[in-house]
C-alpha cells in the first residue's frame, strides 16, 4: 500500500511542475501567428509628448538556424509599414522556461543568450538580457520586482515586474500571462520613454483594438529643430537617436570622442520636415563618454552627450 501512495505521490508531483512549467510558459506565448501591436511614446518631464511611434512584433515561422536549434522567427515592422523590417530568432526551453535568443555572435555558447527566465517570482534574479545584447562574459542581472494581477483587454491576469540592471537606471518591462510584453516603462536624464500593448493575437483570438494612424498625425510638423537624447543611455551596443527637422534641408548626423574627433557620421543627407530616428551601433568603439551632433546649415546645431558601458 506504501508503494502505491509513493507513486500516486510521484505522479502528482510530475503533474503540478507540469502544470508549473505551463504556466511559466504563458507568459511568453510564442505559436505561429501571434501578433502584438505596441505604441511608444517619449514626453519630457513636463508630460508634453516629443514623439509618438507605433510597431508590431509577428511571430512567422520556425526555422532551423546552424547551431542545429529551432527558433521562432518575429518580425518587427513600423506602422504604417515603411519597409524596414528587423528579424529575431527566439526559442522557449520547455523544460526550465528560459527564453533564448539567436546571435551568430562567436563568444556566445550555442551562438544564443538567455533573455528572460520566465519561472522567476518576486526577489529571484536571473543572468538575462532583453533590453540589450550582452557580452559573453558580462551577463547582466535581471530582478523581478514585483508580482502584480491587473484587468488586460479585460481578462485579469498576473503581471511580473522585471527590471535588468547592465545599465542605469535599468530596462524596465512588464509581462502579462498570456499576452506576452505589455509595458516598457524607461526613464532617461531627460525624457520618459514607454511602450504599450494596445493590440494583439494570441493563439487566433484578438484582444485590444488594431493601431489606426490618423491623416493628421502623419501630416503633423515639428515645432521646432530639435535633437532629443540617445535611448537607452547608457547602452551597450545600440542607442536610438532621434532628432526633428523644421525646414528641408541638408541634414548631419556625426558621432565624436572626447578629444573632439570624428569617429562616425550616421546621417549625411538631404531630409524633409519631420522626426527621424536612427540607430547607432557600437559594436566597434569602446566604453566611454562620446558626443553626438546634429546639424541643418546655418539654421540649427546642437551637441548631446552619450556614455558606452561594455
Amino acid at each position: 500500500m506504501s508503494i502505491l501512495i509513493l507513486i500516486a505521490t510521484l505522479i502528482l508531483s510530475q503533474s503540478l511542475f507540469a502544470q508549473a512549467d505551463s504556466s511559466a510558459l504563458s507568459f511568453y506565448p510564442l505559436h505561429n501567428g501571434d501578433y502584438w501591436e505596441y505604441s511608444t511614446t517619449t514626453k519630457d518631464y513636463d508630460g508634453q509628448i516629443i514623439d509618438k511611434a507605433f510597431y508590431s512584433l509577428k511571430v512567422v515561422r520556425d526555422s532551423l538556424l546552424e547551431n542545429s536549434k529551432y527558433y521562432k522567427v518575429i518580425v518587427k515592422k513600423s506602422i504604417p509599414d515603411t519597409g524596414a523590417i528587423k528579424h529575431f530568432y527566439e526559442r522557449i526551453d520547455s523544460s526550465t522556461a528560459n527564453v533564448y535568443r539567436y546571435n551568430s555572435n562567436l563568444s556566445f555558447k550555442n551562438h544564443e543568450y538567455l533573455i528572460d527566465s520566465l519561472k522567476v517570482f518576486k526577489g529571484d534574479t536571473s543572468r538575462a538580457s532583453r533590453g540589450s545584447v550582452p557580452f559573453a562574459n558580462e551577463i547582466p542581472m535581471t530582478l523581478c520586482t514585483d508580482i502584480t494581477t491587473d484587468s488586460i483587454f479585460g481578462k485579469n491576469t498576473t503581471i511580473k515586474h522585471l527590471t535588468q540592471f547592465d545599465f542605469i537606471p535599468g530596462y524596465n518591462y512588464e509581462l502579462a500571462q498570456g499576452f506576452g510584453i505589455i509595458r516598457i516603462p524607461n526613464f532617461t536624464e531627460t525624457v520618459i520613454v514607454e511602450t504599450k500593448l494596445l493590440f494583439t493575437i494570441i493563439n487566433g483570438q484578438e484582444f485590444g483594438s488594431p493601431v489606426v494612424v490618423s491623416v493628421n498625425y502623419e501630416k503633423r510638423e515639428p515645432i521646432q529643430f530639435q535633437l532629443y537624447q540617445n535611448y537607452p543611455n547608457p547602452f551597450n551596443p545600440s542607442t536610438h537617436i532621434s532628432y526633428s527637422v523644421q525646414n528641408p534641408g541638408f541634414i548631419t548626423l556625426k558621432i565624436y570622442n572626447l578629444s573632439g574627433q570624428e569617429i562616425m557620421t550616421l546621417v549625411n543627407e538631404f531630409k524633409q520636415v519631420g522626426t527621424y530616428t536612427i540607430t547607432f551601433e557600437a559594436n566597434e568603439i569602446s566604453s566611454g563618454i562620446y558626443f553626438y551632433k546634429c546639424q541643418s546649415g546655418n539654421y540649427f546645431s546642437k551637441t548631446m552627450k552619450m556614455l558606452i558601458l561594455k
